[in-house]
């Protein structure tokens, strides 16, 4: 299966968690019951999430091109299973993904591909609230994650150009000397005098980026939680080990980042043989949601 990884303007893909209480708790749940209780969990995702992609995407509900849906997990009163059928409960969890674009592509499945690394990362760090976000050129992404709902918050202008831009003003160089420079001072391997000037280049620019960083956080609602969420970063350049020691002020409270690694594979995620226990409910959700929208 070949993956097209796209940036949060370009495709659209949500986790999120969909609660079916059944009628008949004491009753064994059988295959024709999962069926069913599939098919209104995926239409119920889809029917709350097509609105969203559809604005950010800029296109009509209609244009939406469904790309991938996928179960990725299921609990029967509160308690994860495999197979879920032959079991009894009142309330059944399923958590779905699902991944949208507005234009039809090439031969491949296009996915937000920054939305399913922050699913990764909260599996692996077992984050219940936390924020996820990809540094690239010019933009910064932020996704947020809780334990229902995994999914774009927000984009802002901040990126490796910034930086760029601020040293090479400073030091009247073109980019890409003025980036090896920068890179050399990331690295702690500039003299005392030089790691003061380009550190006051660097803090000034990345000043922006805390300000917009913290402003999202905060009207996300991390203030109204008892702990501060943890904020962790992937950027597509080096930054200073001094930007994961430092603590950032928000309200009475304070935010630490925390660097991430390459390992967050999508591929990986989206290999049929990772989430092979739930390779028949996956169909099942395709299937159901297939003919709701032009397919890829």
């Amino acid at each position: 299966m070949k993956i097209t990884d796209l940036s949060s303007n370009k495709a659209v893909t949500i986790f999120s968690t969909v609660k079916i209480t059944r009628e008949h708790p004491t009753q064994a749940l059988t295959p024709i019951d999962l069926e069913n209780h599939i098919s209104q969990a995926v239409w119920k995702f889809y029917n709350d999430c097509r609105s969203e992609a559809a604005d950010r995407l800029g296109k009509s509900e209609m244009d939406l091109i469904m790309t991938d849906a996928r179960v990725v997990g299921v609990k029967i009163d509160g308690h994860q299973v495999i197979n879920p059928s032959g079991f009894t409960g009142r309330e059944l969890e399923i958590k779905l993904c699902m991944s949208m674009v507005g234009e039809r592509g090439s031969d491949s499945v296009g996915v937000e591909g920054g939305s399913i690394r922050a699913h990764i990362l909260s599996h692996d760090e077992d984050i219940k609230n936390g924020y996820y976000i990809e540094i690239d050129d010019d933009k910064s992404h932020i996704f947020l994650i809780t334990d229902i709902r995994i999914a774009h918050l927000n984009s802002f202008d901040w990126g490796r150009s910034n930086i760029e831009k601020v040293v090479q003003e400073r030091l009247d160089l073109d980019s890409e000397v003025a980036y090896l420079i920068y890179n050399q001072y990331a690295n702690g391997k500039v003299s005392e005098k030089m790691d003061r000037f380009l550190g006051r280049a660097f803090w000034g620019s990345f000043g922006e980026f805390t300000n917009a960083l913290l402003m999202n956080v905060r009207n996300a609602g991390a203030l109204k939680l008892e702990e501060t969420p943890p904020v962790y970063i992937k950027s597509n350049f080096i930054l200073p080990e001094r930007v994961f020691r430092k603590r950032y002020a928000l309200g009475k409270k304070s935010i630490s980042l925390k660097k991430i690694s390459d390992r967050l594979d999508i591929e990986g995620f989206l290999e049929d043989g990772v989430h092979g226990i739930y390779e028949e409910l996956n169909e099942l959700a395709k299937r159901r949601i297939k003919w709701a929208t032009p397919t890829r």
